[in-house]
């Protein structure tokens, strides 16, 4: 957890660890809405949503978060979080 107590242990078998599972994970997503991943980041509100979700889903770091959604900063990534 992130030390708030609010982050629910997600069942590790399901986490994803590594930024390739990641990056192969959003492929998966952008196609099932008929995108490729670089149309779904476009969408701020959706790209936003996705990083609350891949946060909640994986255990990778604001630095992986950032590079997997496009070069953000940690910074940024931290402020949707907390948006």
């Amino acid at each position: 957890t992130d030390g708030s107590g609010m982050v629910q242990e997600t069942d590790c078998k399901t986490c994803i660890t590594t930024l390739r599972e990641a990056k192969s994970h959003l492929n998966r997503l952008a196609k099932v809405d008929g995108k490729n991943p670089s149309e779904l980041l476009k969408d701020k509100a959706c790209r936003n949503q996705l990083i609350k979700d891949f946060r909640r889903q994986s255990t990778l770091s604001l630095k992986e978060l950032g590079e997997l959604f496009g070069g953000l900063s940690e910074s940024s990534i931290c402020k949707i979080l907390n948006n």
